[in-house]
């Protein structure tokens, strides 16, 4: 906090802090404050602006990659159909695998004994002990 910040007790809120509304400036001044040479600025914009345009051709190149794995993924769906599976199941069943990895993910994060424990006492408080393993051993013994 600055000396700016403190006021008197009677313009300022809990703990001599001022209240203010708005937007205060916070930069703080520089030694050789650059901010008026214009060569220095002009050097910094156009650095920021080359990285700029260096992550768009970066995005696109992303993107182009995607479309051709998508469209692989379409054509794999359409031989799966020319086999007689229907793609709307396949498509289900294979984003239900995805999610299913994804939900053994969570557990498998949690490195600390401590954490996994808390994490099964409070999936068994929530009424879902078939998913931890004790749960799935349980239901095991049952079979």
């Amino acid at each position: 906090m600055s000396i700016a910040e403190i006021e008197a007790p009677e313009a300022a809120g809990p703990h001599g802090i001022k209240l203010t509304t708005g937007r205060q400036s916070r930069a703080k001044p520089r030694k050789g404050g650059g901010a008026d040479n214009p060569d220095i600025v002009k050097e910094f914009v156009g650095r920021i602006e080359n990285l700029h345009a260096d992550l768009e051709r970066e995005k696109s190149a992303y993107m182009l990659a995607c479309k051709a794995l998508r469209e692989d993924i379409k054509e794999v769906f359409e031989q799966a159909q020319d086999k007689g599976l229907p793609k709307k199941p396949l498509r289900a069943i294979v984003k239900q695998r995805a999610l299913e990895k994804k939900v053994a993910a969570c557990r498998d994060d949690l490195d600390d004994i401590d954490h996994l424990s808390a994490f099964d006492i409070m999936k068994a408080s929530l009424g879902d002990l078939a998913d931890l393993p004790l749960g799935q051993a349980a239901m095991g013994a049952q079979h």
